[in-house]
């Protein structure tokens, strides 16, 4: 289960990046554009939601985030 939870939050993050790296090469899209409040929330909540599923970090690690209108 392990293996598995950190093979998926490998997936996503490399489809995170790849998904940034697509929208930085097409000035259409990369236009600044705010996230309403409701979106910006469930971010954070979702953020938080995978940090704590993270298998091996203990107090003494320090998972720090911070949530824009513009992006994470």
């Amino acid at each position: 289960m392990n293996f598995l939870s950190s093979w998926l939050i490998l997936v996503l993050l490399v489809s995170l990046h790849a998904a940034g790296a697509q929208t930085m090469s097409n000035p259409a899209i990369n236009s600044p554009s705010k996230l309403s409040q409701w979106r910006v929330d469930r971010i954070i909540e979702e953020v938080h939601h995978r940090l704590m599923l993270l298998p091996y970090y203990g107090v003494f690690d320090n998972l720090a985030y911070r949530v824009h209108q513009t992006g994470v």
